[in-house]
């Protein structure tokens, strides 16, 4: 499936806050995204909630976006332990 991405404000405010050279690998992420959204590089996969999803933007990088048919609306990017702990994984019960 192809995805049309979408940039939100908040999205773009952090961003801007990231280091430069971030800055440059998020970009070519996304065009990358934007011509291959299944890329190993990039491991593309839904959040517990359906309706998020996340990309590998580096190795300490992620971004997360909300899902709405075959579009995304990237609303977050920062470190990988913000979004562990901004996006939990649940635990399975046993």
């Amino acid at each position: 499936m192809k995805f049309t991405s979408h940039t939100l404000p908040e999205f773009r405010d952090l961003f801007k806050e990231l280091p430069q050279e971030v800055q440059e690998v998020a970009r070519e992420a996304y065009r990358r995204f934007e011509s291959d959204p299944y890329s190993p590089s990039l491991r593309f996969k839904h959040l517990d909630n359906p309706k998020l999803c996340s990309v590998h933007v580096k190795y300490d990088y992620r971004a997360v976006g909300r899902v709405k048919g075959n579009h995304i609306y990237w609303a977050w990017i920062g470190t990988k332990p913000d979004f562990e702990r901004k996006f939990p994984k649940k635990r399975k019960k046993k």
